[in-house]
C-alpha cells in the first residue's frame, strides 16, 4: 500500500489518480526514505529494511526520490517539479505525502560509485538524476560510454560536487541521517544505524538482531574504481573523509553530529566540507 499511495502521490497530475487518492489513505507515512547519488548501497539497505517490515521509497526511483539531488520537501499537496531536472528526471518535491519518520543520505566513494554504474549499463539516464538534469545539455551519443571514457574527460557529468552540497547544506524541516557506504557494514555502524530507523517500530534485542545480521551480509564490493584515476574528484573525496561514518544533521542546522565513536566526536560545520 505505501508503494502504491507514494507512486499515485507524485503523479497527481495525471487525470483520475487524484480521484483514485481520495479513496486511499491520505496519511500514510514512509518509516525510511533513502537518497544517495548511486552505487553506495542504496538497495541493499532498503531491501534489508523492507524484509523486516519497514516500508522505505520505490527501488525504481517513480517517487523521484531514490536520487534526488537536493533535500526534498513533504508534505505538500502539490509540488511544480524543478525546472531544472530535466526531461528524463524530473524531481518532485512532494513526492511523498507526508514527511517519513527518517530520511537517509547514503554516501561514499564517488569514483566507485560511478564505476558502478558504468558497470550496470546506466551512466547518462543516471546523471541526469544525480546532476538535476544539468547534464541533459549533452546528448546521450556525446557522453563518455566507459568510465575510462569518463575519467580521461576529467569533468563532473554526474553533479556529484554539487550533489553533495546541495546534501549537506540545502534547506531541509527534518533531521537527516547521513551514513558513509564503506563503513555501514560496520557493527558499531549498524547498532546506532538501525537504533535510528527502527526503534519505534522493534523491541531493542530486535533492533540488535537486525544490526549484526545486516553486519555479517557484508560482501565484497562488485565495482571498483581502477588504480589511475585517483586525481579526479580528489578533493570531495577528502571532504568526504572528514565527516562521520554515521552523523546526523537536525533542521535548519549546518552541523552533522557524529552518532559512533569511530568517527570525529565533535559536530562537523557542513558548510566548511563544501567551500
Amino acid at each position: 500500500m505505501d508503494a502504491l499511495l507514494t507512486v499515485l502521490a507524485s503523479k497527481k497530475g495525471i487525470p483520475g489518480v487524484q480521484q483514485l487518492l481520495s479513496c486511499l489513505d491520505q496519511d500514510f507515512q514512509l518509516d525510511v526514505v533513502i537518497c544517495s547519488y548511486g552505487g553506495v548501497g542504496s538497495t541493499e539497505l532498503s531491501n534489508f529494511l523492507n524484509q523486516h517490515g519497514l516500508s522505505t521509497n520505490l527501488l525504481t526511483d517513480q517517487d523521484n526520490l531514490r536520487h534526488c539531488p537536493r533535500p526534498p520537501t513533504f508534505g505538500l499537496a502539490s509540488a511544480p517539479a524543478h525546472e531544472e531536472a530535466g526531461p528524463s528526471c524530473s524531481i518532485s518535491d512532494g513526492g511523498a505525502r507526508a514527511q517519513p519518520r527518517t530520511v537517509v543520505c547514503l554516501y561514499g566513494n564517488p569514483l566507485a560509485s560511478i564505476a558502478s554504474h558504468y558497470r550496470r549499463g546506466h551512466a547518462y539516464h543516471q546523471s541526469l538524476k544525480t546532476s538535476g538534469g544539468a547534464t541533459a545539455k549533452i546528448r546521450s551519443q556525446d557522453f563518455p560510454t566507459s568510465f575510462e571514457d569518463y575519467v580521461a574527460k576529467g569533468e563532473d557529468l554526474f553533479g556529484y560536487e554539487q550533489h553533495l552540497q546541495n546534501w549537506l547544506e540545502g534547506e531541509a524541516n527534518y533531521t537527516i541521517l547521513y551514513v558513509r557506504y564503506e563503513h555501514m557494514f560496520d557493527l558499531e555502524v549498524c547498532q546506532q544505524l538501525f537504533k535510528q530507523l527502527c526503534s519505534h517500530c522493534k523491541a531493542e534485542d530486535d533492533v540488535l538482531n537486525m544490526a549484526q545480521t545486516f553486519s555479517a551480509s557484508k560482501r565484497e564490493r562488485k565495482s571498483q574504481a581502477p588504480s589511475g584515476c585517483s586525481g579526479m574528484y580528489s578533493e570531495m573525496i577528502a571532504r568526504l573523509n572528514t565527516m562521520p561514518y554515521l552523523g546526523l544533521r537536525h533542521p535548519s542546522s549546518k552541523h552533522i553530529v557524529s552518532l559512533v565513536p569511530s568517527a570525529p566526536l565533535e559536530p562537523v560545520l557542513a558548510s566548511a566540507l563544501t567551500s
